[in-house]
């Protein structure tokens, strides 16, 4: 029997025609399926979008808060690599702290670092400095590929093509270059939607904020009332009036007279005040000294009043604030009186008054001239810490607390806890100073 060769042509040709139709039908629907796909990714992508222009629109706002700070680019960068809502939470505080009462709208290096938590900025890749912010917050909300998606390259031959191979191929490279609204391609949505929608573009970068304690005027005529309660409460014990009538009659045994009597009793009821109302003070300096404590007028005045005008001057340099202008520079307080000693009585907190001490003869000021290395460490080894550098004058600090004495503090988290006084000045004091507050001997 002879070979049927239109036969088999025929069919030959039926099985080529049907290859090409499945190989185009695949494509179509691949097509089809990936454009469907991109519909249902719009939303979800023009929702990461919009969350990202708000992101970088925050940051843009707490830079102008931050004013000329050098490094408020990199931290707006930080903050959006903290977390999903650090960059909101960030600007939200920085605005909180400049609209407060006496801020006017401006922040101060120091109400910025009372607000940051972070003791440094981790090192960011000068790539992602280069980018604008709002290609910074479009990476890392996942509203922006890391990488185009490249085009598909379609190296299938005349005839292949011809009979349907590479058909898909070539529709991916299409969806490739297909736009589809926004800038993106139908495979752009598609890949976006597939990524995480929050990149942390920073390792490691995290940014922790201080709760910051403001001192309004409800809480300044708060303090003036307790301070006057706690003076009138401290002279009426039985302790303190037996200390004051003390005083008096040591004066009058060593032959004093009447107006050397009443000075040295008015000076033991200051004596009292002071060592009454001490802890208060330090309490409301410690808790709000960032929040405006030494700009309130009420409260520095109460102070100078209770401790005398040096005392806050120190209180002022001990938490390097600038002084208000309500304070008056640097004026002369009495001498104490001599007073005779504290009778047996239940234990008080020692008296913070400057006492009258030998200053070392010669103490001069630090050597401050280029070339002059030597003498400079010879006076850090003898005088550091006990004698002003500037001055020569020796430095007095407050006499050392009993065991006894603590200072309640809050942890960020709300967590109250005890401080003792004693041990927290011998951390501060204990090399330099005598438990009396006056400067130890010069050794050599």
């Amino acid at each position: 029997m002879a070979f049927d060769w239109k036969q088999f042509g025929a069919a030959f040709l039926g099985e080529v025609t049907e290859g090409i139709q499945e190989r185009g039908a695949e494509a179509k629907a691949y097509k089809v399926k990936q454009e469907e796909a991109a519909e249902r990714n719009q939303s979800l992508i023009n929702e990461r979008s919009s969350r990202a222009r708000q992101a970088a629109e925050y940051a843009r706002q707490a830079k102008q808060l931050m004013g000329n700070r050098p490094d408020a680019d990199q931290l707006v960068r930080t903050a959006m690599s903290s977390g999903m809502g650090t960059i909101q939470e960030l600007y939200e505080k920085l605005n909180k702290a400049a609209n407060e009462p006496g801020m006017n709208g401006r922040l101060g290096e120091d109400d910025i670092e009372a607000i940051l938590g972070m003791s440094e900025i981790p090192a960011i890749d000068q790539s992602l400095m280069d980018m604008s912010l709002d290609d910074y917050a479009k990476r890392t909300y996942g509203a922006k590929l890391s990488t185009p998606v490249a085009t598909q390259q379609d190296d299938t031959s005349m005839v292949g093509q011809l009979f349907g191979f590479g058909a898909k191929d070539r529709v991916k490279d299409q969806l490739a270059q297909q736009d589809f609204g926004g800038g993106m391609t139908v495979s752009d949505i598609n890949a976006l939607s597939r990524q995480s929608e929050y990149q942390k573009l920073i390792p490691g970068a995290t940014m922790v904020f201080a709760e910051r304690n403001y001192f309004n005027s409800s809480l300044a005529n708060d303090f003036a009332k307790r301070i006057v309660d706690v003076s009138e409460d401290a002279l009426d014990t039985d302790s303190a009036k037996a200390f004051i009538k003390g005083a008096r009659m040591k004066v009058l045994e060593d032959g004093g007279s009447a107006a050397q009597a009443t000075a040295a009793e008015q000076q033991a009821m200051e004596d009292i005040k002071v060592r009454a109302t001490m802890p208060l003070i330090q309490y409301h300096a410690d808790m709000y000294h960032n929040g405006g404590f030494f700009d309130n007028t009420l409260a520095t005045e109460t102070i100078k009043n209770i401790m005398g005008p040096e005392y806050l001057d120190v209180l002022i340099e001990t938490y390097d604030v600038q002084a208000p202008d309500s304070v008056d520079g640097e004026p002369t307080t009495p001498k104490e009186p001599t007073t005779p000693k504290e009778p047996e009585t239940p234990k008080e907190p020692e008296t913070p008054k400057e006492p009258e001490i030998p200053v070392v003869a010669g103490i001069t000021a630090r050597p401050s001239e280029s070339g002059q290395m030597r003498e400079k460490r010879e006076w850090d080894r003898k005088y550091k810490g006990k004698y002003d550098p500037d001055t020569g004058a020796a430095i007095i600090v407050e006499p050392r607390p009993s065991t006894s004495e603590t200072r309640t503090e809050r942890k960020l988290s709300g967590r109250e806890y005890e401080v003792n006084l004693h041990d927290e000045w011998n951390d501060k004091y204990g090399d330099t100073h005598n438990i009396d507050g006056t400067p130890k001997r010069v050794e050599g």
